[in-house]
């Protein structure tokens, strides 16, 4: 990707996170960019990152009678909720990193729009996204990568790809988090998708693919899911999901994708055998291998062994490893093996987590009971959809805590993104929300509103004050009757 020569004195980018899911939301906290006594904006470009969901906003603003335009929009931008980035105070070395390097991670670009609402606007449409309505005219934009060709009618469809050669990339969205599956089998009607953390059947779930240069986000609804019992016997989970018809501009760039598949030969392997199911978490664990002692973030555990998201060099074949629990005691200490490696490079190109897959060979009579109690905690979380509506300060926090030991989280800091995303209707109601009491203090009627709204749609709510987010952990286990 080749980008413009930037003048980095009234350039600022801001991240907008989770972009295909919150784009409406995005848009509307745009407006605090816009109108006295914002700068004047002279262009904004977008560029966004398939595997993370994430989308960097480039705004640039006029010069005006301020000593230094950018600022004010930087200050606006922070009351927007929008963190930013200003390459004009980073190190000369940094800033070419960034301009060099780190842009490139983001494929899919538009440049020099005439404000940011229509980069947004222009980049949702490149990638088949359903924008909202319009409030302003877009002016021609200038695309990095070329236009696509005509295509064939999107009614018909091509035929599953064969396994051959190189390989698709996948990736859906579970909450606020991205995660990575194999694809088993995709054409224009829908996946199968070999994944560790299931949704439900009904379920409305955006899925990104890569080959290439070429992607696709389209979303559509799961229409099957391994069972626990298929879990439990045949070692293997996944689900299958049928694109939504509606999704036209994403399934034309899905078509592009499918033929350079073709073209090329792709390969469709099927997932490594398991003996037992793997869940979801983000949870901390302490390594001992040979004289390296490391820490890594267990990113799935099953009956037989972790995968330890790292970039310590662990050397030898075995290691020791201690698991602190979701509950009051000692650390579960164990001895494991390793059995895989996905090196940096590895990690890079398939967009994965750097580490190794351990399998547990040793763990005492006593460990073992309390590693089956907190894997079948791990597990019955991980069939659990908790939303989160809290104050900036403390969103971040409670989602985190309650991601790490298995539940689907999805976060909010305002209470028209959560109210917006229940009236759309398009997702099932969460088992249990929780509403933070700053979120009250900030927006008493709306948030009062928006619990009424999950009531009525069957969801259950528990209101949370300063409580330390593992205490508020511990009340949504009893709440969802997690107690193994």
């Amino acid at each position: 990707m080749t980008t413009p020569t930037p003048p980095f004195d009234d350039e600022v980018f801001f991240v907008l996170e989770a972009f295909s899911r919150r784009l409406g939301a995005h848009l509307a906290a745009l407006r605090t960019l816009c109108g006295p006594p914002a700068p004047r904006v002279r262009d904004a470009s977008a560029y966004y990152r398939p595997d993370t969901d994430t989308a960097l906003l480039a705004v640039r603003a006029r010069p005006g009678d301020r000593d230094r335009p950018i600022d004010g929009l930087r200050a606006l931008g922070r009351r927007a909720g929008f963190p930013s980035l200003d390459p004009a105070q980073l190190a000369d070395g940094d800033r070419r990193r960034f301009y060099d390097h780190y842009l490139r991670e983001y494929p899919t670009s538009v440049l020099a729009a005439q404000s940011g609402d229509c980069a947004l606007r222009s980049l949702a449409a490149r990638l088949g996204l359903p924008a909202p309505r319009a409030e302003v005219t877009p002016r021609p934009t200038v695309a990095l990568a070329a236009p696509a060709p005509p295509r064939e009618p999107v009614s018909a469809p091509p035929k599953p790809l064969t396994p051959t050669g190189a390989t698709i990339l996948a990736r859906y969205l579970r909450g606020d988090a991205w995660m990575p599956a194999r694809v088993r089998n995709v054409n224009m009607r829908g996946a199968h998708l070999a994944a560790g953390a299931v949704p439900r059947v009904g379920d409305a779930v955006p899925v990104a693919l890569g080959l290439g240069k070429d992607s696709a986000v389209v979303s559509g609804r799961v229409v099957a899911a391994t069972t626990d019992h298929e879990a439990r016997t045949q070692g293997a989970t996944g689900f299958r999901i049928a694109f939504s018809n509606g999704e036209s501009a994403g399934l034309k760039h899905l078509e592009a994708l499918l033929r350079r598949a073709r073209a090329q030969g792709v390969s469709l392997a099927p997932p490594p055998p398991r003996s037992a199911p793997r869940f979801a978490l983000r949870w901390p664990v302490q390594l001992v291998a040979g004289r390296t002692q490391a820490f890594a973030s267990a990113l799935d555990i099953s009956e037989g062994g972790l995968f330890l998201a790292t970039r310590s060099e662990l050397r030898g074949d075995d290691l020791d490893f201690q698991l602190p629990l979701d509950e009051r005691g000692d650390p579960i200490m164990g001895r494991a093996r390793i059995a895989r490696v996905v090196p940096a490079d590895m990690a890079t190109a398939r967009g994965l987590a750097q580490g190794y897959g351990v399998e547990i060979i040793d763990l005492s009579s006593s460990d073992e009971a309390r590693f089956s109690a907190f894997l079948t905690r791990v597990s019955e979380r991980g069939q659990r959809r908790v939303v989160v509506a809290a104050a900036p300060q403390r969103a971040a926090g409670l989602s985190a805590a309650l991601g790490a030991v298995g539940y689907e989280v999805a976060g909010y800091t305002a209470a028209h993104d959560a109210q917006a995303t229940l009236d759309d209707g398009s997702s099932r109601a969460p088992d249990l929300v929780v509403l933070e009491a700053g979120l009250r203090a900030n927006e008493p009627r709306a948030a009062e509103k928006l619990a009424a709204s999950f009531e009525e749609r069957g969801a259950r709510c528990i209101w949370a004050g300063g409580d330390a987010a593992a205490t508020v952990r511990d009340r949504v286990d009893r709440a969802l009757s997690v107690t193994a």
